[in-house]
C-alpha cells in the first residue's frame, strides 16, 4: 500500500546537512537512525521505490520520527546518484536495508561521499560470490556450489553430501533458505528459486547456492572497522527453514569460544575487503567440537534489533558510529558491558486472519521490557511462517546480565496471545 499523501517533490532548501537514507527496514530501525541524525544536527532524508514497498504507515513512522520523503529508483545507481546530485548540502547516503547495500555503495562511491568499498560489499552481496571470495582462506568456508539449473543443484548436493542447504543467493531474511535431507528435496527447492522472478520488488538472479550443512550453534558477530565488538547468540526455529526467532547479547558462550568466533569473523571481512564501516557475520560452530565458520556476511548493521541489543548491553550505538564515519568523526566502539539484552520473536500461528492481540502496553509494562513492537493487526491475515518477514513482531527486554534479560524476554512473550479465526489449510513443507 503505497503512502497516498504526495512526497516532496523537490530538494530539501534548508542550509542544514542532509543525511540520506536509501529505504528503511520495517522492524524500527529506520524510525531510530532518523532521530539520531536529527540529535546529530543533520536532516534526515528517506529515499523510497514509487511502487509502494514501503507501506504507508511505515512512511508515516517516519515523517514522525522528523523525516523528508522522496520517490525515486533505489534499486536503480544512476537514478539514486541523479537525484542525490539535486540535494543542496548533501553530506552522506547510507542505508540500513540490506536490498539497498550495493546501490547507496555504488552512488556514494560515484557521489565521493565516504562509505564501504563497493567492490567489498558485491562479495558480501552475493552469497555465491562470497564463498568463492572466502575459498583460498583455510577454516572459513563451507563446501558449496553455484547451480542454474536444478539438476546442477542436484550434482552438487551428491558431490557434498546430505544434508545440505539450498539457498536464494541475493535474498534476506532466511528467505528461500531451505535443509534438503533428499535429492526430491534438492529438486523442488532449488527449482522455486530458479522460478523467481523478483521478491519484494527486487531481481533475483537466476541461480540457486548448494551448501555443506554446518551443524551446531549460531552466532554473529558484530564488526566495525574491521574489528569486532561482541558476539550474539541466535534462537533458530525448527528445520526445515532458518527463521530466527530470537537473540540474545552478549552470547552466553566461554570466552575461548568467544574470542575464536571474533577472530574468524575478523579474518573473514579482511578476506572481502570489507574492513570500513559495520558488518554483521554470522557463524556456525559446535560446542568444544569444531572451529566456527561462515554462514554469511551481510555488509551494514546487523538487522532484526540485534544493533539494538548491543546498545542497550554494551553502550555500543553501531549506527552512530556509522554516521561518525560517514561525516568525518571519529567513531566510539568501546563496550560499555552494562548488562544484557534479549530480543524474542512473535511467531505467526499461521493462515488465518487475526482476531485478537495483546494489548502492546501490557507487555511493556512487565519488567526489564524495552521495545514492543507488532508488525500485524487485528484484521490481517497471519501468514505461514516461511521467512523472518512472517513474524508478528518482538519484545525486547534488558536485565543485569545476558541470562536474566533472556528470562524476561520469554516471559514476555508468554504473555503475548494471537488469535485467528477462519485457518486456510496448507500444503508442502
Amino acid at each position: 500500500m503505497t503512502d497516498p499523501r504526495p512526497l516532496h517533490p523537490t530538494t530539501p532548501t534548508t542550509t542544514t546537512p542532509t543525511v540520506v537514507l536509501l529505504e528503511a527496514p520495517p522492524t524500527g530501525a529506520g524510525e531510530a537512525a532518523v532521530r539520531l541524525i536529527r540529535e546529530r544536527g543533520h536532516q534526515p532524508l528517506v529515499l523510497t521505490h514509487p511502487d509502494g514497498r514501503m507501506p504507508a504507515a511505515g512512511a508515516a513512522r517516519l515523517r514522525e520520527a522528523g523525516a523528508q520523503i522522496h520517490h525515486c529508483r533505489t534499486d536503480d545507481t544512476d537514478a539514486v546518484t541523479a537525484h542525490c546530485r539535486t540535494i543542496d548540502h548533501l553530506a552522506a547516503l547510507t542505508t540500513l536495508y540490506e536490498f539497498s547495500v550495493q546501490v547507496a555503495a555504488d552512488a556514494a562511491a560515484r557521489l565521493h561521499l565516504p562509505g564501504p568499498d563497493p567492490d567489498a560489499v558485491r562479495r558480501c552481496r552475493s552469497k555465491a560470490l562470497l564463498r568463492t571470495t572466502l575459498e583460498p582462506h583455510p577454516g572459513l568456508n563451507a563446501a558449496f556450489g553455484r547451480a542454474e539449473t536444478t539438476q546442477e543443484a542436484l550434482a552438487h548436493a551428491e558431490r557434498i553430501g546430505y544434508p545440505v542447504v539450498v539457498k536464494a543467493t541475493t535474498l534476506a531474511g532466511s528467505a528461500h533458505i531451505t535443509l534438503c535431507a533428499t535429492p526430491g528435496d534438492v529438486v523442488r527447492d532449488a527449482g522455486r528459486i530458479l522460478s523467481l522472478a523478483d521478491y519484494l520488488g527486487f531481481e533475483v538472479p537466476r541461480e540457486v547456492l548448494v551448501e555443506e550443512y554446518l551443524a551446531g550453534e549460531e552466532f554473529s558477530v558484530e564488526i566495525f572497522h574491521g574489528r569486532g565488538i561482541g558476539v550474539n547468540a541466535k534462537l533458530l526455529g525448527p528445520p526445515p527453514h532458518f527463521i530466527e526467532l530470537g537473540h540474545h547479547y552478549p552470547a552466553q558462550i566461554p570466552a575461548p569460544l568467544a574470542a575464536e568466533l571474533l577472530r574468524t569473523a575478523e579474518r573473514a571481512v579482511a578476506a572481502t575487503g570489507l574492513t570500513w564501516g559495520p558488518a554483521h557475520v554470522e557463524l556456525r560452530c559446535r560446542f568444544g567440537r569444531s572451529q566456527p565458520r561462515v554462514v554469511e556476511i551481510n555488509p551494514r548493521v546487523a538487522g532484526d534489533r540485534i544493533a539494538e541489543l548491543v546498545r542497550l548491553a554494551d553502550g555500543v550505538d553501531l549506527f552512530g558510529a556509522q554516521l561518525d564515519a560517514l561525516l568525518g568523526r571519529r567513531p566510539d566502539v568501546r563496550p560499555r558491558a552494562l548488562g544484557g539484552a534479549a530480543v524474542r520473536f512473535i511467531p505467526s500461528p499461521g493462515h488465518g486472519v487475526i482476531t485478537h492481540l495483546t494489548d502492546p502496553a501490557h507487555l511493556a509494562a512487565l519488567p526489564g521490557v524495552r521495545e514492543v513492537r507488532f508488525q500485524r493487526a487485528v484484521g490481517d491475515r497471519a501468514p505461514r511462517m516461511l521467512s523472518n518477514l512472517e513474524r508478528l513482531g518482538h519484545v525486547i527486554a534488558t536485565g543485569d546480565d545476558t541470562a536474566q534479560a533472556v528470562e524476561r524476554a520469554q516471559q514476555a512473550l508468554g504473555h503475548c496471545t494471537v488469535q485467528v479465526t477462519d485457518p486456510t489449510p496448507t500444503k508442502g513443507p
